[in-house]
C-alpha cells in the first residue's frame, strides 16, 4: 500500500458539526447495540441522553451505557448524526513509509482524500441560471437545453468527460441569458479543472477505467487503516512517477502555504 494508490469503495465522508445527535438504543446502550439486535434505536440530544443516564441505577447499567461521545467497550467511537458525502473514488495521502508497513511500524490511520468525477460535479453542483427560475444541476440544465448531445443516456463515467466537453463546445444558444448561462457552466468547470492550489486533477484513463476527475484537496479525511488493508481488492490504480510526487509535493503546499496581505510599502522588517 503506497501514497497515490487509488480505491474504488463507497466511502461515507461525514462534514465536521457542532450538532450532538447521539445514536442510541432508547435504554442509552451504545449505538452499535442496535445493530447487534440489543434495542431498539433512537435519536438523542445530548442533554437528553445524559440525563436518561443519571436515571439509570447501578444494577441495571451496562458496560454499554457509556458516557457521551466515550469509546465503547469494543472500541468504537460514538455514533453520531452528521450530514456526509458518499465518495466512490478516493486516494491514498499519507506518505507511502507510513502507511506500506515495509520500514517501520505502519501508523494506525491513514490520511484520504475523495476524488470528484466530472459526472458527479455536473450531477451535485446546482447553479442560479438566469434563463431559469430555480436552482438546477449542472447537469439537469444541459439534458434540458442540449437533448441530443448523448448526455440524457446512462455514460459510463469515463465517457462523461468528452461528451460533456463537445456538448459545451458545440452549444450556440441564441438567447443572450442562456449564453451566459452556458458561458457561466464552462467557466465554472475550467476554474474547477485548472485549480493550481485547491485541486489536482486527473485525466481519465480507459486502460484502468478512471474517468476524468479532480483529487480535493479541502475535504482530508483519516481512515483505519486496516479498513485500506481489507478493501485491497478495491485498489483500482496507483499515481505512477513523477506525478505521483508532483501530487505529494502540491498537497503540501496546499496545506502549508501562508496568505500574508499585500504590503502598502516596505514590510517583513521589525
Amino acid at each position: 500500500m503506497e501514497q497515490g494508490d487509488i480505491f474504488a469503495l463507497d466511502l461515507v465522508t461525514p462534514l465536521a458539526s457542532q450538532s450532538q445527535y447521539i445514536f442510541r438504543t432508547r435504554d442509552g446502550q451504545h449505538g452499535h447495540a442496535v445493530f447487534e439486535g440489543r434495542g431498539e434505536g433512537y435519536v438523542f440530544e445530548r442533554e437528553e441522553l445524559e440525563q436518561l443516564l443519571a436515571r439509570i441505577d447501578r444494577p441495571s447499567r451496562t458496560e454499554n451505557h457509556t458516557p457521551p461521545f466515550a469509546l465503547a467497550p469494543n472500541g468504537d467511537p460514538e455514533m453520531v448524526i452528521a450530514h456526509a458525502h458518499l465518495r466512490r473514488y478516493f486516494t491514498i495521502a499519507t506518505q507511502t513509509c507510513d502507511v506500506s508497513g515495509l520500514d517501520k511500524q505502519p501508523l494506525a490511520a491513514a490520511i484520504i482524500l475523495p476524488i470528484q468525477t466530472l459526472l458527479e460535479i455536473c450531477l451535485t453542483t446546482r447553479l442560479e441560471f438566469v434563463s431559469e427560475d430555480r436552482k438546477m444541476t449542472i447537469h439537469e440544465f444541459l439534458c434540458k437545453h442540449c437533448p441530443d448531445t448523448g448526455l440524457l443516456s446512462t455514460l459510463p463515467p469515463a465517457q462523461y468527460g468528452r461528451v460533456l466537453r463537445q456538448t459545451i463546445t458545440d452549444w450556440t444558444p441564441s438567447p443572450k441569458k442562456l449564453l451566459g448561462d452556458r458561458n457561466r457552466v464552462a467557466n465554472l468547470l475550467k476554474k474547477m479543472l485548472q485549480s493550481k492550489t485547491s485541486v489536482y486533477y486527473l485525466r481519465e484513463n480507459d486502460a484502468f477505467g478512471l474517468p476524468e476527475s479532480i483529487i480535493d484537496f479541502t475535504a482530508a479525511y483519516t481512515v483505519h487503516r486496516d479498513i485500506l488493508i481489507e478493501n485491497t481488492t478495491s485498489r483500482v490504480a496507483r499515481i505512477a512517477s513523477p506525478t505521483r510526487e508532483d501530487f505529494s509535493h502540491k498537497f503540501a503546499h496546499f496545506i502549508s502555504r501562508v496568505a500574508i496581505p499585500a504590503p502598502s510599502g516596505p514590510a517583513g522588517f521589525l
